[in-house]
């Protein structure tokens, strides 16, 4: 009776959407395969295959999508703010070595960290020139970014500061990218709190590396030498200015000092004032850095490799694209299909 005639008028129903999305796929692939009139000839041997891509595409967008409302999600931008992040991070995947869907993760991680929109801009292609540069992950190179610039107080328009300091001194001493990331989390706050700028706390890292100290190792021993030695930081403009006032003072002075600080703070002061000529040499060349990043990120992408990564991106930026055309069909037919479903559970369950 009223049960059958319902459950055929869903039977009815999941037909009629089914036909709606053969017909959206025939229009699908005659935008696709129509251009020419070849290609319409070849309709039948290469269908099958277009269909694919096209599912493919649909499949790429829609893992960008995802990566994009958690940005929204996390940064509450909506309308032509989250349009601009769409478009900033479709512009970077097309032109960069890193895919939109990498960009988009990267700006998950910047907005995580508490970035606005706008810093979100001005931070992420420094984001991605160091996450190249010192052969990186994009997660890595956001929190290094985004943990170096709260540290020292700066604003997101410093990230080009930031990144082409961190790449310049992972090059020119014993560590890496990521050893500074991590030694900057320790030493970086006390760092900026005492005056110290940017250019030297990263000289001084390099030079703890450059002995052994290492990451949090170098970290943790220059903030302890820092609090150690407190206000004869800052009364002498600096480090460098204090250590060499420590360092006059001779041998027997340091030995001492070692003594009053603990193992590891007396093993990074005996470093850092063995070292003063490299020290103050290495603290000007940070001075000097800007554009190094990006100048790094270009030549480790200059070869027959690199070339190879930024067509693969390119081409995940066309595939994005395509699956966006596409979009609506799938989604219309997502629409149609869940309504039927439910139908059919309310008729089965009336059923019983």
């Amino acid at each position: 009776g009223a049960r059958v005639e319902g459950f055929q008028r869903g039977m009815s129903k999941a037909q009629r959407s089914l036909r709606n999305f053969e017909k959206s796929t025939r229009r699908a692939r005659g935008m696709v395969v129509g251009a020419t009139g070849a290609m319409a000839r070849g309709f039948a041997a290469v269908g099958t295959a277009a269909t694919i891509a096209i599912a493919d595409s649909i499949r790429v967008f829609a893992d960008f999508e995802t990566s994009m409302l958690r940005v929204k999600a996390i940064s509450g931008a909506t309308g032509a703010e989250f349009q601009s992040l769409t478009d900033l991070a479709k512009e970077l995947g097309s032109t960069t070595a890193f895919t939109a869907r990498e960009a988009a993760q990267a700006m998950g991680f910047l907005a995580q960290a508490g970035f606005e929109v706008g810093e979100v801009h001005k931070a992420l292609p420094k984001v991605l020139s160091l996450a190249a540069a010192g052969q990186l992950d994009l997660a890595q190179a956001a929190d290094i970014t985004a943990s170096v610039l709260r540290g020292f107080g700066l604003e997101a328009s410093e990230s080009g500061r930031v990144a082409d300091v961190l790449a310049a001194a992972a090059s020119k001493s014993n560590t890496s990218v990521e050893g500074m990331g991590e030694a900057f989390k320790f030493a970086g706050p006390v760092a900026s709190a005492m005056g110290v700028s940017l250019e030297e706390t990263a000289a001084a890292l390099g030079v703890l590396s450059n002995a052994g100290l290492k990451g949090s190792l170098a970290g943790t021993g220059l903030r302890m030498v820092l609090v150690k030695m407190g206000e004869d930081v800052a009364g002498a403009g600096g480090l460098t200015q204090a250590l060499e006032t420590l360092n006059t003072e001779g041998v027997q002075a340091v030995v001492d000092t070692m003594k009053d600080l603990d193992a590891r703070a007396g093993t990074a002061a005996v470093a850092l004032t063995g070292q003063m000529g490299t020290l103050k040499s290495l603290t000007e060349e940070m001075r000097n850095v800007e554009g190094i990043s990006d100048k790094m990120a270009e030549t480790l992408l200059s070869g027959v490799t690199g070339s190879a990564v930024k067509a693969g991106s390119a081409f995940e930026g066309l595939r994005i694209k395509l699956g966006e055309t596409f979009e609506q069909f799938g989604v219309g037919f997502f629409e149609e299909l869940t309504l039927t479903f439910q139908t059919m559970n309310e008729v089965i369950g009336n059923m019983k």
